[in-house]
């Protein structure tokens, strides 16, 4: 008996599989009305097949979708090695469940799409799949009809596979050769261009659902440790491998028929050591003589004696002492609580500062130092520029000269 709990699990089942909005709402559209029959005939009291809020669920699965290389296989022998063990599992052991995973993967492509395609739409002297149509389910069963996208698009297909696909075709040749026997040549040369890549055993479409039970996936990837793995992550391989192999962006999108280009970039490689040379090829331009000046950079604190503290960070060094030409900064600050008791400043007002600064000689090092005056105040300190200070705030800032 179907009940509310059984239903509302299937919903949820078909979401973690990866299927779309318009294939669970074409189900849940073929399952109401027969529901509804049965209630009409007595069989069952009411129709518990009515699910609600799975509009929110998927969306909210989407959204969460945010890294999708982790769902992907890792290599190509681990492909290989899964698809064997799926065939092995199969009750017939056929062998079309296994190249179905292997091209899935390997075509960044869907189960539906894959079942949807015909012969005539590989061109194997260019080796392009042209994807022109998926399979789902639908009301009185699976039908085909057009792309996620609503548009074709082309596919590689790539060296590693072609030996696979061809085997495929020979296939569809001969189903039709068994059931045309009596017709003419040309007519079987055009029946086999229509003819599906894929099949079940018995001749059938091929859809998620189908390869799930035929393969006894469940149990399959978790005996291999996969747990994770749905049909739908198969593509998530196929985009990842792509991405890693250095497919840009812009014809990764057209490869895997993604509107946004924020879905696409999800499966790009996080380089963190290149986006680390890329900060500092920014620094060198920066510190560079034909670059644009690095503003000071200020870190507010506390000293020993509870006075606010600047610190005065330079973001490049002055290697020609000639040429140095820094204006004197205005920097505004808010004054602590222990200053305005004493000064009786405003503290709730920022305050301006002007930064000042001097050369000072050491030895044989010269730095330019920055002094922090409080408006309309003059310099006092001891000599040599070290530890000038304007009423309660004192300054540390210097940097060195090359």
């Amino acid at each position: 008996m179907i009940t509310a709990g059984i239903a509302d699990r299937a919903v949820g089942a078909w979401i973690a599989d990866g299927a779309g909005r318009s294939t669970i709402k074409n189900t849940l559209a073929a399952l109401g009305p027969l529901l509804d029959q049965a209630v009409q005939d007595e069989i069952i009291d009411r129709n518990r097949g009515e699910v609600s809020g799975w509009q929110s669920r998927l969306a909210k699965y989407e959204d969460e979708l945010d890294d999708p290389r982790a769902l992907a296989l890792p290599d190509r022998a681990t492909l290989q090695s899964f698809s064997e063990a799926l065939v092995t599992a199969s009750a017939d052991n056929y062998r079309g469940w296994g190249d179905v995973v292997i091209l899935a993967a390997c075509t960044a492509t869907r189960i539906g799409e894959v079942s949807g395609c015909l012969v005539s739409d590989i061109d194997t002297d260019s080796w392009l799949w042209t994807l022109r149509r998926q399979t789902t389910p639908g009301p009185g069963g699976l039908k085909d009809k057009g792309t996620k996208g609503k548009r074709a698009r082309r596919v590689p297909v790539i060296e590693e596979i072609r030996p696979l696909v061809l085997r495929r075709i020979d296939a569809a040749g001969a189903r039709v050769a068994s059931r045309m026997k009596d017709a003419a040549e040309e007519d079987r040369a055009q029946a086999v261009l229509n003819e599906r890549l894929f099949v079940g055993p018995r001749g059938g479409r091929i859809a998620t659902g189908v390869l799930r039970r035929a393969t006894n996936w469940d149990e399959v990837v978790a005996q291999l440790g996969y747990e994770h793995l749905r049909r739908h992550d198969l593509r998530h391989t196929g985009l990842t491998w792509f991405a890693d192999s250095g497919v840009p962006l812009h014809r990764l999108q057209v490869i895997a028929g993604h509107t946004d280009p924020r879905i696409t970039q999800k499966y790009l490689h996080p380089d963190i050591d290149g986006i680390r040379a890329d900060g500092d090829k920014l620094s060198r331009h920066l510190r560079g003589e034909g670059g644009p000046r690095l503003a000071p950079a200020f870190d507010g604190q506390r000293n020993a004696n509870g006075r606010f503290l600047v610190r005065v960070q330079m973001g490049s060094k002055i290697t020609r002492l000639g040429t140095v030409n820094v204006p004197d900064l205005v920097l505004y600050l808010r004054c602590d609580q222990e200053y305005a008791k004493t000064s009786g400043a405003n503290c709730s007002a920022l305050q301006p500062f002007r930064l000042a600064n001097r050369l000072i000689t050491s030895g044989s090092t010269i730095e330019r130092r920055w002094f922090l005056l409080s408006a309309g105040h003059t310099e006092d300190g001891n000599a040599g520029g070290m530890g000038i200070r304007s009423g309660q705030l004192v300054v540390e800032a210097d940097f060195a000269l090359g």
